[in-house]
Order: structure tokens, then C-alpha cells, then sequence
């Protein structure tokens, strides 16, 4: 019998005739192998001095402030056997489906699904890069993250390398036995990894949810089968659609990379040790420990069965047992996934001999050699007993296994943390009411600094993304006299041509009101931006810029931390010395703004123009209004995302902000529409409205919202934070899921109506028209059933032209930049003429002008 009944008792020998009296046939208890799993550290692997990545693999239990080591696995922690096999199979009387596919490998009726009982393990990866400018930056065509990543040098950071240890065990009657040499020498275990379904749910957002769950449809190799869906070799991850459902095994399993073992991760102690050990001593530790965490099982590689399974031998290591060691065998593996936020993976596990027969299909001879099932034995010539080969039996523990069923694990998901490292505070809250105790600071405590963002909703939406974002580690508050210091040192080195006087001026006048005192909030004269943009609205953005880094270095240098470095790479140590840092003030002039007359005669409102930039090097400045929001948008650059709409449009052709829209002929209706222009003509600050979901476009965080509620992150940003491919998604984008330039419309302006029609745009001689593109505007009722039209009407370096050219027809950029103006003078030639949209010369838009 293949698969006895375990550990079943003594069987009395059982007597059978002879030519010569009888022979007894003894036949033995079955064998059980007993395979196990466990976990061995996030330091047990050796590396190169390029190997930065540090991890953490946590059960369903997430850290928190006041529990960091929540569900955090240890050394030898097991990773338990999940499946509920079939009535019948096994001891327990349940009966469930699922179980029965997904612990069957995929070549024998196996599927990626989920099990009854799914308990889910976090591979969480430290992960503090902020863009460079070249691969960040709002300007030049979309960026690749993993390729971003793979030119810095990043990806020795986020690859993580799970050490993982298979430990195969004998049992006899229930009693363990030692493996022999001979089963030592047979033995194999068989690794295949799963793919099973992404867990759609986390978004909050509905339309998220529809966008992910149709992406997730169109990429699966197999759209009939559950999971299959972590991200393929076609957006930089691993799976390999082409080669059919699963995992391929050699892009995610390999060998140990160390030759002799390297100190890990302890456990407790199991004793206390018996006197105090000195410098470099090893900590105590338990004698199981030792055995199976520094046994030599490095030599046995990982060889590949087929595509989908690994396949590995075993070493033989003594253990402690009851009446002395006993031999065991051991495997040590490599667990490296793409670190895709959000992809799972599931392990399944069995044994086999060496020609890859699944060893409940054999049995084992009193000699400990395997044998098909029902083999005869050899009789024997004297006589008396013969043994009959053991059954074999698979188990977990106590659980039996039965065929083809293999050891199955939950899910390991992936995971990215984010670290706040720093938060530096001036001029930000008021001084407390009452006078501080004697020695106290005067600004509020440090917790009421840290609520100044809401960090819960900041951590809900990266959460969308499987990215855990964690409390600041740090605050740091600059009172007034040092905010005064800091602001002479930089002016007085900037070389902005501010007086002695103005330098050395006594109290600063608004230290609560303003970032900038009342002297500093107008450009010196002769003062030019480095950029050639508005010279009013620079200084503010250039300055900021210079004053967060001196602020968060005047931090780091007094709390002795390491301060962020000019395009620095991940830190080792990311729990003293990395993540962001955010510095955070009032605005930078007096709101609502202050009237000044310029030195050619004009007057000029200068108004606040920095509410929050992501100053690369992993620095932020931030100024005390709408605080969650701007963090969260200005974290989105620092991980790569870029801006989706800029602004609402309120005006156009002279029209005060509300429009209609009519198609032909038609009834008009009310929209609401948005710039793809630069935001008050600063260079950099355009949109990029082909890298967000149609959808979700102006709702995301990552466009100018339009009111006060806390925004999501759109669907493609959310696999953008993901690890995804971007400009590969975008290629493979159906055009009504993504916003863009095309298709584009050349449209009317009549009052406040826009007019979309295929009809020439007709001119009468001395006569002008108003025009403005539309790009893939999509049209939909809003909350308050309200028309709206999704996406926008021009776009950064947007150009017409007309040709013929020189025939009496111009076409101008109107005054208000959103629209363009059509003349034709009366020496206009009567003909038709082309009038094309350009954007960076490539034309989006064209319609005929027809001269009556």
C-alpha cells in the first residue's frame, strides 16, 4: 500500500506456506517524511558591499509605533502547511475544493487559487529613493521608474534575498529515526511557486478598483483561471506570460550566496548564559539553533526541474533528539521576487527520489532504498523472516499529505516602507498662550508638531499602493532667534543685494505670519532667477528651495543624524540614517498678498507661490495650509509621479469660467474644464495628463484639486508606485483609459459656448475668431449632476499655425494664453486654409478655415 495509515501501531507478522514448512513476512511500519519550512532572517545572507536591501517578513500583523516587532518572523520561525485536503485525504472530515486545486501543482489539475484558510506573510522592503532630477523632473517625455532605478544603482536596495530552509524529517510508529545516507542521497524536495489572485479590494475608491481589476484582466496569461497576475516580464516583473500559468522558478529562486554560514538573527535565548560574555563574545543561544542555522547545506544548488519547479538535495545535519543526535536533512534557498508592491507568491513543497518519482508513489526496503509500490521482495534462503518495504507518507507535523497534494504556504506579499526621518517645524504654530515652564521650549510639544500632518490619511492612501509609510522618527522646531540666524547666514551669502541694515535688522516683523520678513518679500533689484522665469514668482521658489536644505542640515547637525546628500543612495542603516525630510513653514509672504509698484511705474499683486515642492535629495518644503494633501502630492514626485491636470480654467476669450458645450448642432451642456498649460508661466509645473486614468484624472492627488477633501491616488499611479512600467503601460493603454493628446479637437468660442463640429470654421473678411483644443474630452454627470468635461483644452508649448502662410490670414496667442485668435484682414485671399495644433512639432489637431 502506497499511503497507509499513519503511524498505525505494530502489524503481527503474518504466516504464509512453503514447499518446506513456512517463511514468516513481516511487515513494517510506513515512513513518514516530515517536511517543514522555515524562515531564517532578514541577515542571513552574505553579500557584496553593493547588497543594500534590508527587509522585513511579517505574518498578517502590521507594525506599528507602539508595537514595531508586531508579527515580525525570527529565525526558524516555521511557515506553517495551509491546505484543507479533501474528506477522505486526511485526518480532518472537511471537504473543500479550493484546497484540493490549490495545493495540487499546476501540472497535475493544480490552480493559482486562494485557500479556505489564506493567512497572508508581508515581505516588506525598505525603500527611501527619492527621484534625481533627470528622472523625475515635470519636463522631457515619461519616465520609467524600474529603468530609473536600474541606472542609479538603486535596485541593490529593493531586490530582497528571503532565506528560506526546507527541513525534511523520519518518523517510524511516531518516532523520529535518523535519515540514512542512502535516503540522504535520494531524497529531493521540489519547489514550486504560485501566482495566486491580487487581493482587488484595496483601494478604497471604486473607480480604482473597475480600472485595476480590467488592467489585471487584460495581462493574465489565463483569463479563464484565478491569479496569474503579478507583473510580467512586458512591465519589468518577473512572470512570464509566454511560458503559461505560474512562476518560473529560476527568475525568483537560487542559491545561497555564502560559503561558510554567517552569523544570523537570534532568537531569545533559550538559558541565560552563565557568566557576563565580553566584547565580540557571540550572544547565548540554543543548541537546535546552532545546528540549523549553522549547518554546512550551502553545496546542494538549486537545480531547475522544468520551467515552473525547482528542485533541490538535501544535507544531511544532527539534531538534538531524546536519546542523542539524529540526522535530518536540510535545504537552504533563496526566495528573490521583483519588488512589485502588491505581487503575492505561494510556495508548495514535496519530495521525490532521484529519477523525480513523487516518493508516496514508492516504498523503502529494509535497506532504505526506494522501490515502485508492490515490488516483490527478495525471499529468503534461510528460511526465516522476509520485510516487506515500508509505506511511504508525507506530512506536515501531524497533518498527512496525500497525492498529489503538496505542503502548501499562505501568501507572501510584497510590500515597500517608507521612512519619515525628519520633520523640521519654525514660525509654524503660535507660542503657547500661558508662559512656558523654565527651560521649556516655546512652541507646543513635539506630538502636536507631528499631528500637523494627518498622517492616517497620508498612510491609508500609500497603503492603496502596498507601501507602508511610518511615523516620523525625528522633529526638530527652529525658534525665532535661530530662524533669524539662518535667514541673515543664507541672504548674506546669496548675494541678493540686501543691505547691512536689512540684514542686521532686529526682530524680524512677522515671524507668525510670514516665512519671508516684510524686507524679503520682493526680489532685490538686479536680482535675476537662474531659470529666466518671472523674477517675482523665483525668488520665492529659489530661495525656499536653498533655505529647507540649510534648515534640515541646521537639524541633522543638532540631533547628530545623517543629514540627506546630493543624489544619495539608499543608506544601510535605514533605521539611524535614512528616509525623507520635510521642512515646514508659514507662507512665504503675508496672505492674501501685497500690492507693489514696479520700477516701471506698473503695480502688481505678489501673492504666496509655494505651497510645496519636492526639492530631490529626498528634502521637502511644505508651507501650513491643506498640509495632508500637498505632503502627499509632493511625496507622489518624489516616487516618480507627475502632474495629471494643473488647474481649472477660469478664463477663456474673456468669458468668466463657466462654459457650454455643444457637439454640431446640438443642445449645449455645462462644463467644467482644465489647463495643460504652466501654472502662472513657471517653467516646470505643466501636467502630463497621458500618465493618470481617464477616470480618475482630475480626482487624483497628483492634479490641482478643486477642493478641500482628501484625494486618492489615481489607478496608473497607483501602479506607477507599484513598480510598473509606466511608459509600457501607456503603450498598452486602449486610448479611453488614459488621458492625452489624442485625439484632439479644434473648437469654436462663441460667448461662452464651445462649439465641436467637422464643418469648416468660416471668416469673413476683417473679421476674427476664437478657437482653443480640446484633448479627449470625456463627458459625465458629477456628484451635484452637473456636466463635466474630464480632460482640457491646451497644453504645454501648444503652437498653431496656418497655412497657406502670408495670405492675409494670422493666427495669435490670445491674452489669456488658453485660447488662440483667427484674423483675416481684408486682403485676405478667399480659399480655404488648414489651421494645425502643434505640440513640441508634432501635430495634434487640424481643421479647415474657410475665407468668404
Amino acid at each position: 500500500m502506497a499511503n497507509g495509515d499513519a503511524d498505525s501501531g505494530t502489524t503481527p507478522p503474518r504466516q504464509a506456506g512453503g514447499p518446506t514448512g513456512y517463511t514468516t513476512v513481516l511487515r513494517l511500519l510506513p515512513v513518514s517524511y516530515r517536511i517543514s519550512l522555515v524562515f531564517l532572517g532578514e541577515r542571513r545572507v552574505r553579500h557584496g558591499s553593493g547588497y543594500r536591501c534590508s527587509f522585513t517578513l511579517n505574518s498578517g500583523d502590521r507594525p506599528s509605533p507602539s508595537n514595531p516587532e508586531a508579527g515580525r518572523l525570527r529565525p526558524l520561525d516555521p511557515i506553517p502547511n495551509m491546505a484543507v485536503y479533501p474528506s477522505g485525504t486526511a485526518e480532518t472530515d472537511s471537504s473543500v475544493p479550493t484546497d484540493d486545486t490549490v495545493s495540487r501543482p499546476l501540472s497535475n489539475g493544480g490552480d493559482n487559487g486562494d485557500l479556505l484558510f489564506d493567512p497572508t506573510y508581508r515581505v516588506s522592503v525598505v525603500d527611501n529613493h527619492g527621484g534625481w532630477g533627470r528622472d523625475a523632473t515635470d519636463s522631457g517625455s515619461t519616465k520609467s521608474r524600474p529603468q530609473a532605478y536600474e541606472r542609479n544603482g538603486f535596485n541593490e536596495d529593493i531586490f530582497p534575498d528571503v532565506p528560506f530552509r526546507v527541513i525534511v524529517r523520519k518518523y517510524v510508529g511516531g518516532v523520529q529515526e535518523a535519515l540514512s545516507a542512502t535516503e540522504l542521497g535520494e531524497l529531493r524536495v521540489v519547489i514550486e511557486i504560485k501566482d495566486p489572485p491580487e487581493d482587488l479590494s484595496v483601494p478604497a475608491d471604486t473607480g480604482q478598483r473597475a480600472f485595476l481589476r480590467n488592467w489585471v484582466e487584460r495581462t493574465r496569461t489565463r483569463r479563464d483561471e484565478p491569479g496569474d497576475d503579478n507583473c510580467s516580464t512586458d512591465f519589468r516583473g518577473t512572470r512570464d506570460g509566454s511560458s503559461g500559468a505560474g512562476v518560473t522558478a529560476s527568475s525568483v529562486l537560487f542559491n545561497p550566496t555564502y560559503n561558510a554560514q554567517p552569523p544570523v538573527d537570534r532568537p531569545v535565548a533559550a538559558t541565560a548564559p552563565a557568566a557576563t560574555p565580553g566584547p565580540g563574545s557571540p550572544p547565548p543561544s540554543n543548541p537546535l539553533e546552532d545546528v540549523l542555522t549553522h549547518a554546512q547545506a550551502t553545496q546542494t544548488a538549486v537545480s531547475m526541474l522544468d520551467s515552473k519547479r525547482g528542485r533541490t538535495e538535501l544535507t544531511g545535519v544532527d539534531e538534538p533528539g531524546p536519546s542523542g543526535p539524529l540526522q535530518v536533512g536540510v535545504s537552504d534557498l533563496i526566495f528573490r521576487p521583483y519588488p512589485a508592491s502588491g505581487d503575492n507568491y505561494r510556495f508548495l513543497l514535496h519530495l521525490t527520489d532521484s529519477s523525480g518519482t513523487d516518493v508516496r508513489e514508492l516504498e523503502l526496503d529494509p535497506s532504505d532504498n526506494f522501490r515502485p509500490v508492490g515490488s516483490t521482495p527478495a525471499r529468503s534462503t534461510a528460511g526465516g523472516p522476509i520485510a516487506t518495504a515500508r509505506a511511504i507518507e508525507l506530512r506536515s507535523q501531524s497533518e498527512r499529505i496525500p497525492q498529489p497534494h503538496c505542503y502548501t504556504t499562505g501568501k507572501f506579499v510584497i510590500w515597500r516602507r517608507i521612512n519619515i526621518r525628519l520633520l523640521v517645524f519654525t514660525n509654524s504654530f503660535e507660542p503657547p498662550t500661558t508662559p512656558p515652564a523654565a527651560g521649556a521650549p516655546p512652541h507646543p510639544p513635539a506630538n502636536t508638531i507631528r499631528n500637523a500632518i494627518t498622517w492616517a490619511d497620508v498612510k491609508r492612501q500609500y497603503r492603496e499602493a502596498y507601501i507602508e509609510l511610518l511615523d516620523p522618527q525625528d522633529v526638530f522646531l527652529i525658534d525665532e532667534a535661530n530662524w533669524q540666524t539662518m535667514l541673515r547666514d543664507y541672504f548674506r551669502s546669496a548675494g541678493v543685494g540686501l543691505t547691512a541694515a536689512q540684514l542686521n535688522a532686529g526682530p524680524y516683523d512677522n515671524f507668525l505670519t510670514a516665512f519671508f520678513p516684510t524686507f524679503l518679500q520682493l526680489p532685490t533689484p538686479g536680482w535675476t532667477p537662474s531659470n529666466g522665469g518671472d523674477r517675482y514668482i523665483e525668488w520665492q521658489w529659489e530661495h525656499i528651495g536653498n533655505l529647507t536644505e540649510q534648515a534640515i542640515r541646521r537639524a541633522c547637525s543638532a540631533l547628530s543624524i545623517p543629514r540627506p546628500r546630493r543624489n544619495d543612495r539608499q543608506q544601510p542603516d535605514p533605521v539611524n540614517g535614512d528616509g525623507f525630510y520635510v521642512f515646514m513653514t508659514r507662507r512665504m509672504i503675508q496672505s492674501p498678498g501685497r500690492n507693489v509698484t514696479l520700477p516701471d511705474g506698473s503695480t502688481r499683486t505678489i501673492r504666496n507661490n509655494v505651497g510645496g515642492v519636492y526639492q530631490f535629495d529626498r528634502m521637502f518644503h511644505l508651507i501650513h495650509v491643506d498640509t495632508t494633501n500637498i505632503f502627499t502630492h509632493e511625496l507622489g514626485h518624489a516616487l516618480f509621479l507627475r502632474h495629471g491636470t494643473t488647474e481649472r480654467l477660469t478664463s477663456l476669450a474673456g468669458t468668466n469660467g463657466t462654459f457650454n458645450y455643444r457637439v454640431g448642432t446640438g443642445t449645449p451642456f455645462a462644463v467644467s474644464l482644465y489647463t495643460m498649460r504652466e501654472t502662472d508661466g513657471r517653467p516646470g509645473s505643466h501636467p502630463h495628463p497621458h500618465e493618470h486614468d481617464q477616470a480618475d484624472l482630475q480626482t487624483c492627488i497628483m492634479s490641482y484639486k478643486n477642493s478641500g477633501t482628501t484625494n486618492d491616488y489615481c489607478a496608473l499611479c497607483l501602479l506607477t508606485l507599484r513598480h510598473w512600467d509606466l511608459p509600457r503601460i501607456i503603450a498598452r493603454q486602449p486610448a479611453a483609459t488614459t488621458a492625452g493628446w489624442d485625439p484632439a479637437k479644434i473648437v469654436q468660442i462663441s460667448g461662452t459656448t464651445l462649439t465641436e463640429s467637422t464643418d469648416p470654421i468660416t471668416l469673413a473678411h476683417g473679421s476674427s475668431v476664437n478657437v482653443c483644443t480640446i484633448a479627449n474630452m470625456e463627458t459625465h454627470n458629477d456628484s451635484a449632476g452637473r456636466r463635466v468635461a474630464r480632460v482640457l483644452e491646451t497644453v504645454q508649448n501648444a503652437a498653431y499655425s496656418i497655412t497657406p502662410s502670408g495670405a492675409g490670414v494670422s493666427v495669435a496667442r490670445g491674452a489669456d494664453r488658453n485660447h488662440f485668435v483667427i484674423t483675416a484682414t481684408a486682403a485676405a485671399t478667399v480659399q480655404d486654409y488648414q489651421l494645425q495644433f502643434t505640440v513640441n512639432g508634432t501635430t495634434r489637431a487640424s481643421r479647415t478655415v474657410r475665407v468668404t
